[in-house]
């Protein structure tokens, strides 16, 4: 299989990192190599992982005034001040060894009234070969809200540990997680988006108890207010989600002269909501010659 080519090019560029004094990098590959079990060496793998945690623990130091411990800055502040933060949707090699399995609602608590408390449920896991120590989590959502919880976790090596979080929604609507972040350590910030497979699936129907319809909510106003789209298309999506050509018609590029009826969009492309997103985009075709950098998100019956 790949593991074992896998392995020794980690090692290798572990090695390099740690000669050109590239902490984080060093730290990205270890915790890759942590999560190779069975093709590393179990000493080795030992050796790597109380290398790393060492680095973790040790953080930075406080600023003037500030409380070592930490014990009155919120998870938010204790986040921003990690020393090394990974984008677990871009960067795999951390995901190796820590791994978020899904966060969902808690059982008997897929929808709420607004006002109430919701639950959910964060369920994490480690490849690493010792208990690996979790100091918090951070969850933000759609309507505005967010949680956290505070307090050390230990994940156990290949076992699902489940962390109950509580939050109050403000909005009345269909809530859904757009981040969701782990304290690893002292130092490490792992980071998730709602983009990604993990927090795609998380949906919490909040009901108004005035009875009043969900598209008269805030929330849904500003949903509505998103969807006054400048640009007037239609595409059919020929490849599964990733980089695809989309074929669209009658085009206003960026409130410039309209594009030629027919060319293709190369673009990539990430769900939101009951919207499909173009993060990027480059424009192919008979006089054009333009790039067009964002568009406004794409629904109902252009789709």
């Amino acid at each position: 299989g790949w593991d074992p080519p896998l392995a020794d090019v980690l090692l290798r560029l572990r090695k390099c990192a740690q000669l050109l004094r590239m902490t984080r990098e060093h730290v990205l590959h270890s915790l890759e190599l942590c999560g190779l079990e069975g093709t590393v060496e179990e000493d080795q793998r030992v050796a790597i992982f109380s290398s790393v945690m060492a680095v973790l623990s040790s953080g930075e130091e406080p600023a003037p005034g500030e409380d070592a411990s930490g014990a009155e800055a919120g998870m938010a502040a204790l986040l921003s001040r990690a020393a090394y933060a990974f984008d677990m949707d871009q960067e795999g090699g951390a995901g190796g060894c820590v791994t978020l399995a899904s966060l969902a609602t808690a059982k008997g608590a897929e929808a709420i009234a607004l006002g109430q408390d919701a639950r959910a449920v964060v369920s994490l896991s480690s490849r690493a070969p010792l208990p690996l120590e979790v100091r918090g989590i951070r969850a933000q959502f759609s309507d505005g809200s967010e949680c956290e919880t505070r307090g050390a976790v230990a994940l156990e090596p290949g076992v699902q540990a489940k962390i109950p979080l509580s939050f109050c929604p403000k909005l009345a609507g269909d809530v859904r997680c757009h981040k969701l972040e782990v304290l690893l350590g002292d130092a490490a910030a792992l980071h998730w988006s709602g983009d990604g497979p993990a927090l795609s699936q998380f949906c919490l129907e909040v009901t108004d108890p005035a009875g009043r319809p969900r598209a008269e909510s805030q929330g849904q106003a500003q949903h509505q207010a998103k969807r006054q789209d400048p640009i007037s298309c239609s595409f059919t999506i020929k490849t599964p989600p990733g980089e695809f050509p989309l074929l669209r018609q009658a085009v206003d590029a960026e409130g410039r002269s309209p594009v030629p009826p027919r060319f293709v969009i190369f673009a990539r492309l990430s769900s939101q909501e009951d919207a499909l997103v173009i993060r990027e985009a480059r424009v192919e075709g008979a006089g054009t010659g333009c790039r067009i950098s964002a568009f406004p998100p794409l629904r109902g019956a252009g789709l």
